[in-house]
């Protein structure tokens, strides 16, 4: 038995408004069956702006639309007053 999954990818892109390097953590939620593939940790240098490819992935049946809201998490490794969050979103088949 052949699952059939649906695969996405995008680009985040976010800023370092630190004065320091920092190393974030990336994530995604929103769908049941959600799954982030891709670089989870990436350092920005001070004012970098970052571009970072990712790709998301989901078994087709666990799409509850043709278009489903998710959310990216984008946070320091060594400070939680650091982060930020995105919607987005996943863009499936059409559900008959």
């Amino acid at each position: 038995h052949r699952v059939d999954r649906r695969q996405r990818q995008m680009c985040i892109r976010d800023r370092n408004k630190a004065q320091q390097d920092v190393v974030y953590r990336i994530d995604a939620d929103g769908l049941d069956g959600l799954v982030y593939e891709g670089r989870r940790e990436v350092r920005a240098l001070a004012g970098e702006v970052l571009a970072i490819p990712v790709e998301l992935s989901i078994d087709a049946e666990k799409l509850p639309s043709s278009t489903n809201e998710i959310t990216f998490h984008i946070r320091a490794t060594d400070d939680d007053s650091i982060h930020n969050d995105a919607s987005s979103r996943f863009i499936g088949p059409s559900v008959r």
